[in-house]
C-alpha cells in the first residue's frame, strides 16, 4: 500500500486469512453433519485440528458430500 507517495506496511496475515477460510469451512462440515449417530463428537474445532495435523481432510469430506448429494439428486 501506498500513502503520500511512500510504502505503507499492510495489516494483512495470510495465516489469519487461511486460518478463518479452514474454520468457516469446518462449521460447514459440521452443519452438514447434523443428525449423524457418531460415537465422537464432531466439532469445528476438531476438524481444524485435524486439518493441521494431516493436510486435506476438509477437502475430501466436502468433496464426499458434495457427490452424496448430486448423486442424491441424479436418483430421484
Amino acid at each position: 500500500m501506498r500513502a503520500e507517495g511512500k510504502a505503507v506496511d499492510a495489516e494483512f496475515s495470510f495465516a489469519v486469512q487461511v486460518g478463518s477460510g479452514v474454520k468457516e469451512l469446518a462449521d460447514l462440515i459440521v452443519k452438514a453433519a447434523a443428525g449423524w449417530d457418531l460415537e465422537d463428537p464432531l466439532t469445528a474445532d476438531n476438524i481444524v485440528e485435524l486439518e493441521d495435523l494431516v493436510p486435506g481432510p476438509i477437502q475430501a469430506i466436502l468433496t464426499k458430500i458434495d457427490i452424496a448429494l448430486f448423486q442424491c439428486r441424479l436418483g430421484n
